[in-house]
């Protein structure tokens, strides 16, 4: 393990993370990617190295220039409760929801419209607080997704986080 040098990432997907979660997705390249919980954009950035095609979405509206601008305009502001796309329009979400206990609700609401917008054949790969696990695998229950892969990860020296895999059985 080697020390990551430079600016420390308190807010937002470092870009290790973001790497971590786009190898564990193992893309072709050609798929749609959707990231609903886009933050500062730490998905999109990885996206410039592997040109991809990835779409944001956030809640916050402040945020919606900087990902227009990282994303080639693929954005839009939007609650991950209720996306403004078709069923099953993504092949694969790719997303870091909230870890604050007080959004803890709104992200297991967004687990149906997740599922909702991935094509057959599709994955989720999401990267949760620990304490969120359980509430994920059971909004993940008796639905045509299946857990493949599950990291435990340890962040910030003592946060520990888990990459979840999903594949549409």
């Amino acid at each position: 393990v080697e020390a990551a040098k430079g600016r420390r990432y308190r807010r937002g997907l470092s870009p290790s993370d973001a790497k971590f979660m786009l190898n564990i997705a193992e893309l072709r390249g050609d798929e749609t990617i959707l990231d609903p919980f886009a933050g500062i954009g730490g998905i999109l950035l990885e996206r410039e190295n592997r040109d991809l095609r990835i779409f944001a979405t956030d809640v916050e509206p402040m945020l919606r220039p900087g990902l227009a601008q990282f994303s080639r305009n693929r954005c839009a502001v939007a609650d991950a409760r209720c996306l403004p796309f078709k069923n099953r329009a993504f092949d694969v979400v790719i997303t870091e929801p909230p870890f604050n206990t007080r959004y803890r609700q709104a992200v297991l609401d967004s687990i149906l419209e997740l599922r909702r917008v991935v094509r057959q054949g599709g994955k989720i790969i999401l990267l949760i607080s620990q304490d969120m696990r359980q509430g994920i695998m059971t909004c993940m229950a008796n639905s045509e997704f299946r857990l493949s892969k599950d990291f435990a990860l340890r962040r910030h020296r003592k946060l520990v986080s888990h990459v979840l895999r999903f594949d549409f059985a």
